[in-house]
């Protein structure tokens, strides 16, 4: 919904203007999203295959739910 609003306006603006500005414009930030999503769902993606393989036996051990900092999940990450 967002996106059909958006282009609605860069559509209205370029009549409007008489310049294609913000259609590119709107192209360039559509584009960004898109990567951004793509990046994103392949770091998950990643993560999820591997997560099973980390070590949380320590805390499991003690009835704790297992907690890592984000350097440490990177840090164990990096080691698969």
């Amino acid at each position: 919904m967002q996106w059909t609003s958006d282009c609605t306006k860069a559509l209205a603006s370029t009549k409007e203007r008489g310049d294609k500005k913000a259609l590119k414009s709107l192209k360039k930030k559509q584009v960004r999203l898109l990567s951004f999503r793509v990046v994103l769902s392949r770091v998950l993606d990643f993560v999820c295959r591997r997560l099973p393989r980390l070590d949380f036996r320590r805390s499991l051990g003690s009835g704790r739910v297992p907690t890592l900092e984000p350097s440490q999940l990177y840090t164990q990450l990096k080691q698969l």
